[in-house]
Parts: C-alpha cells; structure tokens; sequence
C-alpha cells in the first residue's frame, strides 16, 4: 500500500508518534518520486512536461497534501466521519507549520513551505472547501456557489503563484477568474451525475435578487454518460 494513502495506517488518524523512519522514508518518496500523485496519472503527467523539473517535488508535495484532504472528503463515506478526518488533517498541516510534522505528506510539504515562503491561508482554504461539501448540496444564489469558488479553486492558483514566485495581489485576481471559471465549467460538465449523488453545485438563482431559475428535472437516461463507440 503506497505511503500517501489515506488507508494508511491508522496510527496517523490517532496521533501515534511512532515509526519516525518510515515517515521520512514515505516524504523522500513523495518529493522524490511523485507519490500519492502517481495514483492520479492522467493530472501529474501533464505537470510532469509543462512545470520546470525544478520545481516537480514541490509540486508534488503540494498536491499530495490536496490530494489526500480531496480523498479524505470524497472516498471516506462522508458526514461525520469524513468531517472528522478533514479536522484531523488540518491538525496535521498546523503541525507543519509549528515545525512538528509527523505525516510523509506534510513532512514533504514542510521543506516546499519553507522555501517558497507559502502562508497556511491557502491550505486552510481548500480544507475549509472540502468541509463545506459535506454541509452544503446546493445553492440559492451564484454569489454563494462563487464564494465556494474563493475556497475550493482560487487557493490553487495561490499555492502554483508561490512556486513560481510571483505572487502579488494582481496575478492573484487574475488567477482566481481563472480558477473560478475552470472549476464552474467543472461543475456544469457533470450536473447529471452530481444530481444522481445528490451533490449538484448549481444555484437557483443569478443573484440575489434576480427571480429564481428552476433546476430542471433530468430524465433518467441524463444521469449516466453514453458509452463511447
């Protein structure tokens, strides 16, 4: 089992502070090898030929710790639980950032945090994001389904203007209409599947006093994609 799951031994989830040497061995692997974004090739090989070689471990760090909190919040059965996980994970990147981390991610994470100067907003940001969709299904208006946009897609573009070391509040703006328009046409490209798991990120209204826009009822055969020929 590869060190960057969140199957990962349980001891992580309970605070054991033990098995040092495999935590530095699983953070070597991760800012060395790709880690838990091997198990997401079809997004870490396109990075792989568009950013510097230099900057791929930071890169990878980066995304693992998304990676897991994306995991945490999608593929632990939800509620509760996955709420529980996300609060833990951000003991985790806290931890990192007192200089006492104890995860291969955030061990990994902590040398690219040091040396691209990145704030814990961004992180704090995306955690929050991922928390948010398991306590809101849907929108009333496209001023809320932005404001979700500030913390579930802006702070990417946040953390890459650091590792290229040229963040300022002017490419932060234009990168956040970038993030935002990329992740709403994320979301309109799968509403049938979304409405199938009861998780559509549409808004009944453009905004707040425009008059309501009713969802429409999508046939059943809407809610699964065709079957390429």
């Amino acid at each position: 089992m590869s060190s960057c799951s969140p199957a990962l031994n349980s001891n992580w989830r309970n605070g054991d502070p033990t098995g040092g040497a495999e935590r530095v061995q699983g953070a070597r692997r991760i800012s060395t090898a790709g880690g838990s974004t091997r198990r997401h090739a079809e997004n870490f090989s396109i990075a792989t030929f568009l950013l510097p070689r230099r900057l791929l471990k930071h890169f990878s760090a980066v995304y693992s710790f998304c990676r897991w909190a994306d995991d945490l919040g999608d593929e632990t059965g939800g509620g509760p639980k996955a709420l529980a996980l996300l609060r833990w994970w951000r003991d985790e990147l806290l931890r990192c950032y007192d200089g006492r981390p104890r995860h291969p991610v955030t061990i990994a994470l902590a040398d690219t945090i040091t040396q691209f100067r990145i704030p814990p907003r961004p992180f704090l940001d995306l955690l929050y994001a991922f928390e948010q969709d398991q306590l809101v299904k849907r929108y009333a208006s496209y001023d809320q389904l932005r404001d979700y946009c500030r913390r579930s897609a802006d702070p990417v573009g946040h953390l890459m203007l650091y590792l290229f070391e040229c963040f300022d509040p002017h490419r932060a703006e234009l990168s956040d209409r970038i993030c935002t328009a990329l992740q709403l046409t994320n979301f309109w490209q799968d509403v049938a599947p979304r409405f199938s798991r009861s998780a559509a990120y549409t808004c009944r209204k453009k905004t707040a006093g425009d008059s309501a826009i009713r969802t429409p009822t999508l046939p059943p055969a809407a809610t699964t994609r065709p079957s390429s020929s």
